[in-house]
């Protein structure tokens, strides 16, 4: 007897196989590893997680004066610089290093970006 798989079925069974291989623990592994490198990169790029408390202490302050002016006078912009990823220079290699643990910036299925204090760019060299 015949029976054909329809599309539905096809993708469980690679599914299945997929995680019987241990692919998904794999891939999520290896994307905690890169978020926990990405945000050691990130604490080392602006001075510690002493300096990130420093910084998140005077945003407060600068919000609680911008509080005081008149809304019509308020901008949308912000004084520290809050992004999803970090430009790096790896001693001449040029990579982002997505907070995510992310390969790109956005991917469908991927958890989503994570934006937090970050320069752009910050070079790390091999010593």
């Amino acid at each position: 007897m015949n029976q054909t798989l329809n599309k539905f079925i096809k993708e469980k069974i690679i599914d299945n196989a997929l995680a019987k291989a241990g692919i998904p623990q794999r891939k999520k592994a290896l994307r905690d590893a890169r978020a926990d490198w990405a945000e050691r990169v990130r604490l080392a790029a602006i001075g510690g997680p002493e300096t990130e408390a420093e910084v998140l202490k005077t945003e407060k302050k600068i919000a609680a004066l911008i509080a005081k002016l008149p809304e019509e006078l308020r901008t949308n912009y912000t004084f520290v610089r809050y992004d999803s990823d970090i430009y790096l220079n790896l001693a001449g290699s040029r990579v982002r290093a997505y907070f995510n643990g992310n390969y790109r910036g956005h991917k469908q299925g991927e958890p989503g970006p994570i934006r937090k204090i970050a320069p752009y760019e910050y070079t790390l060299l091999a010593d």
